[in-house]
């Protein structure tokens, strides 16, 4: 055989182990990758999938929890794009029941990134993911273009905005507080959320909320009762101490993760 022959035959051997090579890949099981790649995504929270189906890059994890929480399903399907940013990337959609989230995720080692970040969900399921000690009710709206997270580094190009629409909280059941917009951030790796009440709510609250997942948290918010307050919602109030000149009651708080 010619020089040429052995070049030509060599190259259809490189293509034929090419081609065997990415069809291992294309329909390799997503069951088999997840005890390899959730160790390496470094996040904030402890991440338990289970009941997993399809491949690496398009399938269904019937049951997802964060810190023991059941969340729902979640599918996701492989974004080739976004291997021009050196990433690994995937378009994301949760659901369940009427509650939903979709979004495109990148990711790199030790860091992540999410784009068009939009979906709706039970006010109820924020109390139960962090055991908040007050029950609450209403449905929130997630609109986010864009948010990137490092670690201990924290996060970074933040730009987004939620809803609390027919919020109400409380204990032992939960009282009518108004409706709600938070402005989300990024401010030297803190997630900062920039906290507004619409006019007539029945607690009007102005401040801010940070959290960085390395040095903990931090809330800063001026509260006043509203005219429709409740008057359980005012008693509320003056548990935080004596309101100020102006009529406002000053809610500090911080705390390490």
């Amino acid at each position: 055989m010619t020089r040429a022959g052995r070049r030509r035959w060599f190259g259809y051997g490189a293509l034929l182990a090419a081609v065997y090579l990415v069809s291992l890949l294309a329909l390799f099981p997503a069951r088999t990758a997840w005890p390899w790649i959730e160790p390496r995504l470094d996040l904030p929270v402890t991440l338990e999938v289970e009941g997993i189906s399809g491949t690496l890059w398009s399938g269904r994890a019937d049951d997802v929890r964060v810190n023991g929480r059941r969340l729902g399903a979640l599918e996701w399907r492989w974004r080739p794009s976004a291997l021009l940013g050196a990433r690994l990337g995937f378009q994301l959609a949760w659901s369940e029941g009427p509650e939903w989230l979709n979004l495109a995720l990148g990711l790199r080692r030790g860091s992540l990134r999410a784009r068009d970040v939009r979906g709706q969900f039970e006010a109820d399921r924020l109390q139960r993911l962090f055991d908040l000690p007050l029950l609450l009710d209403g449905t929130v709206e997630l609109d986010v273009a864009e948010l990137g997270y490092a670690g201990n580094a924290g996060f970074r190009d933040l730009r987004g905005s939620l809803a609390w629409r027919d919020a109400a909280g409380g204990l032992p059941r939960p009282m009518p507080l108004g409706q709600y917009r938070v402005e989300l951030e990024d401010d030297d790796g803190r997630l900062l959320a920039r906290v507004a009440s619409a006019p007539g709510s029945p607690l009007e609250a102005a401040g801010f909320a940070d959290w960085h997942p390395a040095s903990g948290y931090r809330v800063e918010l001026n509260l006043r009762a509203g005219a429709d307050a409740a008057p359980a919602l005012v008693s509320a109030l003056d548990a935080l101490g004596p309101p100020q000149p102006d009529g406002q009651y000053r809610l500090r708080r911080a705390g390490t993760p």
